[in-house]
C-alpha cells in the first residue's frame, strides 16, 4: 500500500512484481491519504453551570438550607426576564464531612455538606454576564463551567467532512501525478467529525468568595469543528487501462 509520506518508496516494489513473479497475479498499487477540514462558527447559545453548596450539623439542615438558597437562585435567574432560557437539574450530593482523628480512632461525622448543581442554557451569548451575577447574588457559591454551544451544529460538522474528504482527494491527485500515477476508484474511506471545540473558552472550576457592583465581562470564543477523513484509492500507471490490470 502506498502511503504520502515520502520516505516509503512501496510503488516501485510494486509495480515491478509482475515482473519478478509472473505466473503471480498482481497485485493492486493503492495510495492512502488523510486531510482535515476544520470549519469555524460563532456561538448562537451559552451554557452556564451553577451549584449551590451549603453546610449545617445534620443533613437535614444542610439540605433545607440548600433548598431554599436554589429557590432564591431559580427566581434570580428567571427574573432577569431573558426568554428561552432552559434549567436542568444535573446533580444533588449529600456528602458526610468526617472528624479528623488519631490513627487507630473511630471517625464520626461532623457535619453534612448538600451540593446542588443546574445547567443554565441561555440563547445567545450577551447575557450569560448578567445571567451569572444575577446567579452569585442570590446564592450560588460555585461556577462550574461556562461554554459556549450551537444550537445545531449539524451543518458545520458535515462542512468539515466535506473539507476533510476534499483535502485529502487533492492530496491523492498530487502525489499520484507527482509519481506518474493516476487515480483509480476509491477502495475505502473512513473518518468522522469531532466535538466542537473553543480554543479561548472559559472552563474553570472556582468558588465565588466576593461580588463586585459591576457586571461579569464575559467575552464568546470563536467555535471551532474539526473533522477527519482517510481515502484509499486504487493508482495505475499512466496510460493503463484499469479494466485490464483487473
Amino acid at each position: 500500500m502506498l502511503s504520502h509520506s515520502p520516505s516509503t518508496p512501496l510503488l516501485g516494489l510494486l509495480l515491478i512484481l509482475p515482473l519478478l513473479a509472473p505466473g503471480l497475479a498482481a497485485q493492486q498499487a493503492t495510495l492512502h491519504v488523510s486531510g482535515q477540514g476544520i470549519v469555524s462558527a460563532e456561538p448562537d447559545r451559552s451554557r452556564l453551570i451553577l451549584a449551590v453548596e451549603t453546610e449545617a450539623p445534620t443533613a437535614q439542615a444542610a439540605s433545607v438550607d440548600n433548598a431554599q438558597r436554589m429557590q432564591q437562585v431559580l427566581d434570580a435567574i428567571r427574573g432577569v426576564g431573558v426568554t428561552g432560557v432552559e434549567i436542568e437539574t444535573t446533580g444533588y450530593q449529600v456528602i458526610p464531612l468526617y472528624t479528623v482523628t488519631q490513627p487507630g480512632e473511630p471517625s464520626a461525622v461532623a457535619s453534612y455538606r448538600v451540593r446542588n448543581q443546574i445547567v443554565v442554557r441561555i440563547p445567545g451569548v450577551g447575557n450569560v454576564g448578567r445571567m451569572t451575577d444575577a446567579a452569585l447574588g442570590a446564592g450560588a457559591n460555585r461556577v462550574v463551567d461556562l461554554a459556549f454551544e450551537m444550537s445545531d451544529p449539524t451543518p458545520y460538522r458535515r462542512e468539515a467532512l466535506r473539507r476533510a474528504v476534499a483535502e485529502a482527494r487533492a492530496e491523492a491527485e498530487v502525489m499520484a501525478q507527482a509519481s506518474g500515477m493516476r487515480l483509480g476508484p476509491l477502495q475505502r474511506m473512513e473518518g468522522g467529525a469531532d466535538p466542537a471545540t473553543s480554543p479561548s473558552g472559559f472552563r474553570s472550576e472556582m468558588v465565588m468568595r466576593a461580588m463586585t457592583p459591576v457586571e461579569t465581562p464575559v467575552e464568546p470564543s470563536t467555535l471551532q469543528f474539526s473533522a477527519r477523513a482517510s481515502l484509499i484509492f486504487a493508482v495505475y500507471p499512466l496510460g493503463a487501462d484499469p479494466d485490464l490490470e483487473d
